[in-house]
């Protein structure tokens, strides 16, 4: 077949020099193809310093910023289009790669999805480059690139491991699987290979601004005869082999078994690229209550929070060094059967100004399903369609709130804050290896390994974590160890599961080990309004450093967020709070602030952050506040579509249009609590001393020009103080801005979409 790109396609070998793969015959090239391989320049995209690039149209962030005040700005995302799952950040060469999902042509989840590519030098600065992976019209991905993951090879090679999927409904489908191992699904699940593509003295550009595929998968299909939902996501680690002489690879691949629920397989090799053989299940769960299917599985042993942040004390001694530091106490985690009370007493509400209230009421529904987002699974949507699409995709177009009861999550996970009557359940899902396999944990080893420490703090090392049938659905986690004799996650003493965010935007994160030894964590951030007149959707969450701690996960911003604050830090200390009194943080000004406060209780039931709306029409104030009656941090929307703050002035507390995100905290009675909280326009992530995190959306609307920040700090019940507290401006995290024109986007294929209504494959 002609080569489109004869200067840079590998099949053109007159103009290539040697390659990554030393003097091999042509024909036992490993990546060689018998029709061209995908180019990102095939498709539009310019080579990096070409006469393309020059001619693009540079656009300063702040002119976008002007038309769209809700727009993020120090959250990695394309500067258009859609964006869903992280895929594959690792470091390399001194960069951090940080790929992910993309739709470039529109604002809704679709197929012929490709891995967007930002690279930065130090965490928090980023560039964009051209995709890394699009679809190959024909070939095993012509319908999507799923999401996976980026590993260096035992040579260093850098090597993109990935789900590609084509539609059966596509005329150049090619061979169907065999019946044995067809799930059925509307597409079919390929596991792929990509590498980069080599400088002319093959060489792998430094950038890796450029990826070639594999022909041939490197996992054509599923096992045989085992009843599965999905298969995809593949999530790859080194462990120590079975004998404990060498290491090996695993890999991780989302799934689940019908009837069943969410699971977890597991393969080995001795060799990245080739030699996969199937190894049972990691794990699996033999209820629904914790998802059919479980995407974007990730397992990692994490590090030890660090001495300095054992002690409240060190939390106090000095306000300098905390902000910079981020938050590092230590607190117990609830325990199995934690059950939070729900608040029984009555409230006042509080007055922000004469004309806003927030009310502070009892939770209606924790975590919302939004309108016009993905239906749970076996949910029925409005338009007869049910679940959502693959791949952590949805199609973001509500922004009501809707009832969850048609989960299949179990209430406790939908809503953490549980029931003041209820009596104490177990947390743990019920969840086991498969018939006839060898319950793991049975060694003496193994039983010192999950029992070591009991009546102190059990000592965990590892965390599992899953994404669950939809991105409606909170992520969940647990705590255990990785038996690697038997690879199988310890279910035995295992805590969990938890929720890995307490918010209602975050889904499918995925993770690095950087040089430092770090396990940094990023999650897609959805949106929570209609789909309108911006032209883009989602972003990614700030970079998050994890450690465990005793019985509990900690998460706290990756330092170097430091960086982004701008101009001289605003500082108070010792503020009084009153009940039915707002005290604004004066001076305060900015859509992107960082702001880090520490909080005595008082006579308070609960205090916080209230965030003031400009937005008319639209959902009003939001509150973030931490409750010491409950121990819960939640995020309280006032308001709704139709509410205008501007006529209404007497609020129910208790009214269906008031919605909440949040859950239980690990904060011990009399504990100092500081909080963290980081405001990117309509982005809002929150991260307390004691290790968790909510994040969600707030869209206030068009600052007014010369407003301060519309921040107050609110108190409610009674009084409360804040002991200290700072505040940042945040810079971009973007130098500048490629906005190119439509037709340089171009795809030469378009997907066959027209037989997958938004909806999931998963067929229970």
């Amino acid at each position: 077949m002609h080569c489109p790109v004869p200067d840079v396609c590998w099949m053109n070998r007159s103009t290539f020099k040697p390659c990554l793969w030393g003097n091999l015959p042509r024909k036992s090239h490993p990546y060689r193809a018998s029709r061209p391989r995908l180019s990102i320049r095939a498709y539009g995209f310019p080579a990096p310093n070409s006469s393309h690039l020059e001619a693009e149209t540079l656009m300063d962030l702040s002119a976008a910023l002007r038309q769209d005040p809700e727009k993020p700005t120090y959250h990695v995302m394309p500067s258009s289009g859609w964006i869903n799952d992280p895929n594959g950040p690792f470091y390399y060469n001194g960069k951090y790669h940080l790929f992910y999902q993309h739709i470039i042509n529109g604002c809704e989840w679709d197929f012929g999805i490709v891995w967007g590519h930002a690279v930065s030098s130090d965490l928090v600065h980023w560039e964009h480059l051209p995709p890394a992976l699009m679809p190959t019209p024909g070939g095993l991905d012509a319908d999507g690139c799923f999401s996976g993951c980026c590993i260096e090879d035992a040579d260093g090679m850098p090597t993109i491991m990935y789900t590609g999927v084509r539609l059966r409904s596509n005329p150049d489908c090619g061979p169907l699987p065999p019946q044995d191992c067809d799930l059925n699904l509307p597409f079919i699940e390929s596991q792929l290979i990509a590498i980069p593509e080599p400088d002319y003295n093959g060489s792998a550009d430094p950038m890796l601004s450029n990826w070639v595929k594999s022909e041939d998968p490197f996992l054509a299909y599923p096992p045989p005869d085992m009843e599965l939902v999905g298969w995809r996501d593949p999530f790859i680690f080194e462990f120590m082999g079975k004998r404990g002489e060498h290491k090996e690879w695993g890999m991780l691949m989302g799934s689940g078994i019908k009837g069943k629920g969410g699971a977890v397989m597991i393969y080995r090799s001795n060799q990245l690229r080739s030699g996969w053989r199937y190894d049972g299940m990691l794990c699996e769960a033999d209820t629904v209550e914790t998802g059919a299917m479980w995407e974007c599985p990730l397992l990692a042993r994490l590090p030890i929070l660090p001495e300095h942040g054992r002690s409240a004390h060190s939390l106090l001694n000095g306000f300098k060094s905390l902000s910079l530091n981020s938050f590092n106490n230590i607190s117990a985690f609830h325990s199995k059967g934690h059950n939070a009370v729900s608040p029984t007493a009555d409230r006042k509400s509080l007055s922000a100004d004469t004309n806003q209230q927030v009310g502070f009421s009892p939770p209606k529904s924790v975590t919302p399903r939004i309108e016009g987002f993905p239906a749970p699974q076996n949910e029925v949507q409005k338009d007869g369609s049910s679940n959502p699409p693959p791949g952590g995709g949805n199609s973001s177009n509500g922004n009501e709130a809707a009832d969850r009861s048609k989960s299949l999550l179990s209430e406790e996970i939908l809503n953490p804050y549980g029931d003041e009557n209820a009596e104490n359940t177990e947390h743990n899902a019920s969840m086991r290896r498969r018939p006839g396999s060898k319950e793991a944990g049975t060694s003496s080893e193994q039983e010192q390994m999950s029992t070591s420490g009991q009546g102190s703090q059990q000592q965990y090392t590892h965390v599992l974590c899953i994404s669950p049938d939809a991105p409606t659905n909170p992520v969940l986690f647990w705590l255990g160890n990785f038996d690697p004799v038997e690879t199988r996650f310890i279910l035995n003493g295992a805590l969990g599961p938890l929720k890995l965010d307490l918010g209602d935007t975050l889904y499918a994160p995925n993770l690095l080990e950087d040089e430092e030894g770090r396990h940094i964590l990023w999650g897609w951030l959805q949106e929570r309004r209609k789909v309108g007149s911006y032209d883009y959707a989602g972003c990614l969450s700030l970079p998050r450093v994890m450690y465990i701690s005793g019985n509990r996960l900690h998460q706290e911003p990756a330092p170097e967020v430091n960086k982004l604050r701008r101009g001289e830090c605003w500082r108070s200390s010792d503020i009084q709070i009153f009940q039915e009194e707002s005290t604004p943080l004066e001076g305060v000004a900015g859509p992107s602030l960082d702001i880090i406060f520490t909080l005595e209780r008082g006579t308070a039931t609960a205090a916080g952050l209230l965030l003031r709306s400009w937005n008319a029409g639209g959902e009003g104030n939001t509150a973030v506040l931490y409750d010491w009656e409950r121990n819960v941090l939640e995020a309280v929307f006032e308001g709704g579509a139709g509410l205008d703050l501007a006529t209404q002035t007497d609020l129910d507390p208790d009214a269906e249009a008031q919605r909440r995100v949040g859950g239980p905290v690990s904060l011990k009675p009399g504990e100092p609590l500081a909080m963290r909280v980081l405001i990117d326009h309509s982005c809002l992530e929150i991260y307390l001393s004691s290790g968790e995190v909510l994040s969600t959306r707030v869209y206030r609307g068009q600052q007014p020009a010369d407003s301060d920040a519309g921040i107050d700090f609110v108190a409610f019940g009674g009084t409360a103080r804040v002991e200290k507290a700072e505040a940042w401006e945040m810079g971009s995290i973007w130098q500048r801005e490629y906005i190119r024109s439509s037709s340089s986007y171009g795809s030469v294929y378009e997907p066959i979409n027209s037989v997958m209504p938004v909806g999931s494959p998963v067929a229970v």
